[in-house]
């Protein structure tokens, strides 16, 4: 690099003299020059790391190196102009030193001033000149790879030419690496190989298939003695210019075509409001045809109401330049059908009316809404629930406690008997609410429909009338199902019940089972249901039927079209909440005097899947008995001061030591400064604070040994939830003496 002072030289070299020489040659020459001195490889090494150079005078024979491998060392960390000079006269390793890149090979002693300073301007130009030749070259390849056409360089071999370069788009739009290209022909890539290399339009073929449409210009090439040696070829790519060609001239018959694909009726209103070119729709129920229609106004052809409607959208249309929607109902052939008309502005005070017949989707509208219906009146139902069970709980476990202290011929046990019978009703009651809720406790096993079908047929024989014939029709094919078999029963005798009570004079039952595929198609119609494979359960009656005004509410909690006193109007909830939660579907079939039918869809189980279930219920069965003997500490975590009180009374007079917390940071302290062990904690989920189980992984910590035991009257909590799904024991509310003795005995055992 250049310095004020002129070049930059660093002189190798570790005789004193030879360094006073050589300074004093070049002062003499007068060559501007700033010179630098290393007596060793490593300084100078040092050197050319922190400083900028250019040229390096360097001396072979230095203390720690020597020889050509001196140079190949300074070579091999900078790339500067290098003249040897040497004490050596040694014509082979002058040889072996320019071979390896020194710009000279100079012999102290020998050389002149002139013949240095000639030897470094030299050098130094050649230097020079290298690197403007490489950044051109650079700023060529620059060019050539980044231009924006495909580029290629051929040579001319027998006939053919060969790519002996190509850009980098050209690869890229073919799909090639460079090793693929170079050597090969460039017909090889033509889609007509025979079409050589000239003429304005060339179709290239890709590596994945594709045809590039592509112009061409070629330059040829000729070598020194004029002879044609290659040529230069760029490619163009045209295919998307070529695709909009071809579009354009399909657009008519393009937009012809789809204008008689469109499922709407499309009519062209004038400005004197006058139907004018009148498109008719396949699968459309017109009001009128076309010579109907043409060249009346709309108060001619629609209800007066009607036309009011469409004649003011189509004015406003006309007026704001904007789309105006009208929506209308038509009684056609004793049933309503919903439109959608979208008005269009066009020329001239035309209008396009686009009418589409939305029937299908208000009506799947209406499915949505009354499901959405169901989801709130379901929240609400579980959270009612909530308060009543730990009620519940404590009137129902009072009532036991009052019982077993009362004598058999006491005057007041009639008196209890009736509260504990009121206490199991509420209860019954809240347990209907949380199965339309779907938020009960479920205990699901894998199902044979049909095995649960037969073995309540003897209580369904004796639920209808005599005049009521039952028949059955089960697919012995019919695949398993993981739910709850108490809760199916409870599905089957609602059902049953219901049809009974439709069939006053008697009629016939029909429970029906079979393998179902609902597809695209069935979920089309049938929103918020997943596609595959699921099992079959139907009821079906001969009965009066279901009014359509009323079939939408029938899953409605409390409500019911009996008589007063005739039920609670949770029936039917109660199967729909129990089919949702285990997950699958319930349809309602009915027409007036034809009957009614329930079809129940339930998932299929997958093979791996019931191998897994099976493998978990066999666990289960290998639970050792209850002990007789109730020595165990019983942790007891919750926050409702009644049932706590409850429940420590139960456990005590079980023989259990109770420790009672009110909340989760009450347990870890009476955990903590608890000598002795706790065998169990039994806790509420949700609790003050922390839950439950937040609380149990807690004080885990420090007892790995204890074992849990929840509790909880609502299952809609994230924390239940969580903790249903780790199959931990758990315990709904409202519970008995005698379960909830039997489920901590197990929960200890187990």
């Amino acid at each position: 690099m250049m310095t004020n002072s002129g070049l930059r030289i660093l002189l190798v070299e570790d005789n004193p003299a030879d360094v006073l020489l050589v300074r004093t040659m070049l002062r003499e020459e007068g060559l501007a020059f700033e010179l630098l001195h290393a007596e060793t490889l490593t300084a100078a090494l040092a050197r050319l790391d922190s400083l900028d150079f250019d040229l390096v005078l360097l001396d072979l024979s230095l203390p720690g190196s020597d020889g050509l491998d001196t140079y190949l060392q300074l070579r091999a960390q900078a790339h500067l102009p290098t003249i040897v000079l040497s004490g050596s006269d040694d014509e082979a390793l002058a040889l072996r030193a320019v071979e390896a890149g020194a710009q000279d090979y100079l012999v102290k002693g020998r050389v002149q001033g002139k013949v240095l300073a000639r030897a470094i301007h030299y050098a130094v130009e050649r230097a020079r000149a290298e690197r403007k030749l490489r950044e051109a070259e650079e700023r060529y390849r620059t060019l050539f790879e980044d231009a924006p056409v495909m580029y290629v360089i051929t040579h001319s071999e027998d006939g053919k030419e060969v790519v002996i370069d190509c850009n980098r788009l050209f690869l890229e739009a073919l799909g090639y690496e460079r090793s693929q290209v170079l050597g090969r022909p460039l017909s090889e890539h033509y889609v007509d190989p025979e079409s050589g290399v000239t003429g304005d339009e060339r179709r290239i073929l890709a590596g994945d298939g594709r045809v590039i449409e592509t112009l061409i210009r070629t330059v040829p090439e000729v070598d020194a003695a004029g002879r044609p040696s290659g040529v230069r070829v760029t490619f163009l790519d045209v295919t998307d210019r070529k695709r909009a060609e071809q579009a354009l001239r399909q657009s008519e018959s393009r937009t012809r075509a789809l204008y008689d694909a469109i499922p709407d009726l499309i009519i062209r209103i004038g400005k004197d409001g006058t139907y004018g070119e009148m498109k008719p729709p396949r699968d459309f129920n017109p009001l009128l045809s076309a010579e109907e229609v043409i060249g009346k106004t709309v108060f001619e052809v629609l209800p007066r109401d009607v036309a009011g409607a469409c004649s003011r959208a189509r004015e406003r249309a006309v007026e704001t330049g904007d789309t105006q929607v009208v929506e209308y109902d038509l009684l056609e052939n004793g049933s309503r059908r919903y439109y959608e008309a979208r008005l269009v502005p066009g020329e001239d005070g035309d209008v396009l009316a686009i009418v589409r017949d939305v029937t299908d989707r208000k009506e799947l509208e209406a499915q949505l809404w009354q499901s959405q219906k169901m989801e709130a009146v379901g929240t609400l139902a579980g959270g009612i629930a909530h308060d009543f069970n730990n009620l519940l709980t404590v009137i129902g476990g009072y009532s036991e406690l009052i019982l077993m202290e009362l004598a058999p011929d006491d005057s007041k046990r009639a008196d209890v008997v009736e509260i504990k019978k009121s206490a199991d009703r509420a209860a019954d009651l809240t347990r209907q609410l949380l199965a339309f809720s779907r938020r009960q406790v479920l205990q699901p096993r894998l199902l044979d429909l049909n095995q649960v079908v037969e073995e309540l047929t003897k209580l369904l024989r004796r639920l209808i009338v005599e005049n009521i014939e039952l028949k059955m029709s089960l697919d012995p094919s019919l695949g398993r199902v993981k739910a709850d078999p108490a809760q199916i029963e409870q599905i089957l005798v609602n059902l049953a019940v219901n049809a009974r009570d439709a069939m006053p004079l008697g009629g016939t039952l029909t429970i029906e089972t079979g393998n179902v595929d609902l597809d695209e198609r069935y979920i089309k119609n049938h929103p918020r249901v997943e596609a595959g494979r699921y099992a079959m359960l139907a009821v079906s009656d001969t009965g009066h039927g279901i009014p359509k005004d009323i079939q939408t509410r029938i899953f409605e909690p409390f409500f019911t079209t009996k008589p007063p006193g005739s039920g609670t109007g949770l029936g039917l909830s109660t199967v729909y909440g129990i089919v949702k939660q285990s997950g699958g579907y319930i349809w309602l079939y009915s027409e007036p005097g034809l009957g009614t039918s329930f079809k129940i869809y339930l998932p299929l189980v997958g093979a791996a899947e019931s191998a897994a279930f099976e493998r978990e219920e066999r666990s289960d069965e290998t639970l050792r008995q209850p002990s007789s003997e109730h020595l165990e500490t019983i942790l007891l975590v919750e926050d409702d001061e009644m049932v706590r009180i409850l429940a420590r009374r139960l456990l005590g007079e079980q023989g259990y030591d109770v420790i009672e917390a009110r909340d989760g940071a009450e347990a870890s302290s009476l955990c903590q400064n608890h000598p002795g062990p706790i065998h169990l904690m039994l806790s509420d989920v949700v609790l003050p604070g922390q839950s439950g189980p937040q609380t149990a992984d807690e004080l885990r910590c420090s007892r790995p040994d204890m074992k849990l035991l929840y509790m909880s009257g609502y299952t809609e909590n994230r924390a239940v939830r969580d903790m249903l799904a780790s199959d931990v024991p758990f315990l709904q509310k409202p519970f008995s003496a005698g379960g909830l003795a039997r489920k901590v005995r197990k929960a200890l055992d187990g």
